[in-house]
């Protein structure tokens, strides 16, 4: 039996690793492999109505495909059927577009509500796979925030803490060089995000306000430095994390932090204000 498992999983490796598409890269053996309905039985559309993607009347082969995206960080909204969000940035729907059309699952329209997916066919488990494990070439090799610009792309991070750092940035703060970490059998360094400047004072007040199931595994530490990476950064504390337990922890987080964004959105604007404040 056990042999049987290795030849499936073997072959199931080859055709992740063949499956090749121009302006991405993904490291096999660091493949994600998520059990949506296990992990995520209510995943929700990114808007302010967030419904249940369950509860929604879309087409079958949509739901799935909407779930890889929802928690690649991808976000989306709901009218008379999916459309990607704008609360996403252009490099993003450009991006999803080209993987949609590359993957021959369909295509995305543009129409007054905004660019909406029209799917022809379901996404098959290894095409689901790779959109939850890619990154786009031009990014990769470490995510870069743009202070004032809080849109940063979705495929621009770390697969496993994309949901939580494209959050973070979203409810303003300020992000630079995160890494979920590398991970193999023999050894494993843990993710880190980094904030950017002044953000990481910021994000310490707001650290003792939220709740311990929220925090998870994350820990908020300091460092000395005086460069752009700021004083402060939140590291993964299980020594040995499966990447799917930093997924789920990263992406509980991330959807708090969305959840209460307009509460996180003021007290980033009230701190910065301060900080100018004290500056001048």
């Amino acid at each position: 039996m056990k042999n049987s498992n290795k030849r499936r999983s073997a072959h199931r490796s080859k055709i992740f690793r063949n499956l090749n598409i121009e302006g991405f890269r993904i490291l096999p053996k660091f493949r994600l492999l998520i059990d949506f309905d296990a992990y995520f039985p209510h995943l929700r559309t990114g808007n302010k109505r967030a419904a249940p993607i369950d509860e929604l009347k879309l087409d079958a082969e949509c739901i799935n495909l909407c779930k890889a995206l929802l928690l690649r960080g991808v976000y989306l909204s709901y009218s008379d059927g999916i459309y990607l969000s704008n609360e996403n940035c252009e490099t993003d729907i450009k991006l999803v577009k080209t993987l949609i059309e590359e993957l021959d699952l369909g295509t995305i329209k543009r129409k007054n509500e905004g660019p909406k997916l029209v799917l022809d066919r379901e996404a098959e488990k290894y095409e689901l796979d790779y959109i939850m494990n890619c990154i786009s070439s031009d990014y990769f090799g470490g995510e870069l925030f743009t202070p004032g610009n809080r849109c940063c792309p979705a495929f621009a991070l770390d697969p496993c803490i994309s949901k939580l750092v494209r959050n973070l940035n979203t409810v303003g703060f300020g992000t630079i060089y995160s890494c979920e970490g590398h991970m193999s059998l023999r050894h494993t360094n843990r993710a880190v995000i980094q904030f950017y400047r002044d953000y990481g004072h910021i994000f310490a007040k707001v650290w003792e306000l939220l709740p311990n199931y929220v925090k998870g595994g994350w820990k908020l530490l300091r460092s000395h430095r005086k460069d752009d990476l700021g004083n402060y950064y939140l590291l993964f504390s299980a020594l040995k994390p499966s990447r799917t337990e930093l997924f789920v922890q990263s992406y509980i987080f991330g959807e708090y932090l969305y959840l209460k964004r307009d509460e996180f959105l003021s007290i980033v604007s009230s701190e910065q204000s301060q900080i100018r404040g004290s500056e001048s």
